[in-house]
């Protein structure tokens, strides 16, 4: 799942030329820009990956500068905020933002004693609950100064009044959250409290600071009636960035990569199962409709027929055309062009060589491919995100939005899931984004 905001460890710190108060940073994979001095190799920060929305609020007032404030809406709520893009400064691309890790206590907000995707290490610290103090010891002074006034208010809240000697122990919630806690109550009763814990490299935020993926708004044409949530016997589309996984080049150097072409459009989903046809877009299955582009297009390719003769099959892809997106392919209409073939029955991808038999068997599209495999020990992460700077195969006066890549036979990483990623070309997100 993508982690829009997240603790990280800024890789190396560059100069650029000509800039006095500016430098480059890397994080992960990306390449961003931050003030001279702010950060050193090795530190950690609270890192925001482009398409975050940003709530507005006094700590990121300096991105409203050039920056109209957007609203995206998600599962009927509205959020509004500083949308991140792709930029350039200084000829630089900058790619996010990244805040020093003592910024994180003002960042919180809610219920600050309620976090998620965090294992404290115990054996580091040393707590003491007393009658009338409560002692921490931090393994580093950054730790002191992050936590030290958050920890301590917490505890003086909960154990104020009449203080009886606790045990603090590890506790794991049926919400997720992992912390520290301290044994309450009187007459043997128990009640344990949530204080606020280590949060190690890698830990998601984006809930914590209030952080969403800004999505842009849908056309009525694509809205259509909600029939219910995204079927669970399908798995979602959602390819991963190469930047936030760089470890996959090392890993799988002498794997052989199939690329297809990235279309810039929204996800479609149609499906057949036990004698049932659905109709999806990413989040959402879709009422037939008269007004529904999903379900017009469902029907002129006459998949509702055709899906059925093949068995419990799921097809998904890009719907693209006028009213989706820019329509940067100069499409007189919408249509469907498949990436995946999904077994129901056997929960499982085909492998993509199956995949393009079984869509050109049916009389559908298929993303563009391209001619040449990859071997991902020819690349670095800088030449592969070259190599994805290209003209787009449906529409040569197009910039492609970028390349998905899967190897010849499916492969489930213990890490990843489903070996896919995709890598997005930057001068498509200078352009367009």
């Amino acid at each position: 799942m993508r982690k829009l905001a997240s603790i990280q460890r800024v890789v190396a710190v560059n100069t650029i030329e000509g800039a006095d108060a500016i430098e480059r940073i890397t994080v992960q994979g990306w390449n961003l820009v931050a003030k001279k001095g702010e950060f050193r190799a090795g530190d950690l920060c609270i890192y925001f990956e482009i398409d975050s929305l940003l709530p507005i609020r006094p700590e990121f007032e300096f991105l409203a500068k050039g920056n109209t404030p957007k609203t995206t809406t998600i599962d009927g709520v509205e959020y509004t905020g500083y949308r991140l893009k792709t930029v350039r400064l200084r000829g630089q691309i900058s790619q996010g933002l990244a805040l020093p890790i003592t910024h994180l206590a003002s960042l919180m907000v809610g219920d600050r004693s309620y976090l998620t995707e965090i294992k404290p290490e115990l054996s580091h610290r040393k707590i003491t609950v007393a009658k009338d103090r409560v002692a921490l010891k931090f393994r580093s002074e950054e730790e002191k100064a992050i936590y030290e006034v958050d920890m301590l208010s917490y505890v003086a809240g909960y154990l104020s009044g009449e203080i009886a000697d606790r045990t603090v122990r590890a506790q794991h919630w049926d919400d997720g959250f992992t912390g520290l806690s301290f044994i309450m109550g009187e007459g043997g009763q128990k009640e344990y409290v949530r204080v606020l814990p280590y949060f190690e490299e890698g830990a998601d935020m984006s809930t914590l600071l209030g952080i969403v993926k800004y999505e842009a708004p849908i056309s009525a044409s694509l809205a259509g009636q909600m029939k219910g949530g995204f079927p669970g016997f399908i798995f979602k589309t959602d390819e991963e960035r190469i930047q936030n996984h760089t470890w996959i080049l090392d890993e799988y150097k002498g794997t052989q990569f199939i690329a297809t072409e990235k279309l810039d459009g929204t996800s479609m989903t149609v499906y057949h199962r036990d004698g049932e046809f659905g109709v999806c877009g990413r989040n959402i299955e879709y009422h037939d409709t008269p007004d529904n582009s999903f379900w017009k297009v469902a029907k002129e390719l006459e998949l509702d027929t055709r899906l059925k003769t093949r068995g419990n099959f799921a097809l998904q892809g890009e719907l693209i055309g006028p009213g989706i997106q820019k329509n940067i392919y100069r499409l007189n209409k919408p249509n469907f062009y498949v990436f995946n073939v999904f077994d129901i029955d056997k929960s499982e991808y085909l492998n993509i060589d199956q995949a393009i038999q079984f869509v050109f068997d049916l009389g559908v599209n298929f993303v563009p491919v391209l001619p040449h495999t990859f071997d991902l020990a020819d690349y670095t992460l800088e030449s592969l995100l070259k190599s994805a700077d290209m003209k787009s195969l449906l529409n040569p006066s197009a910039i492609a939005e970028g390349i998905v890549l899967r190897p010849v036979k499916e492969t489930r990483d213990p890490k990843l899931g489903r070996l896919s990623f995709k890598v997005i070309s930057n001068e498509f997100l200078l352009k367009h984004e």
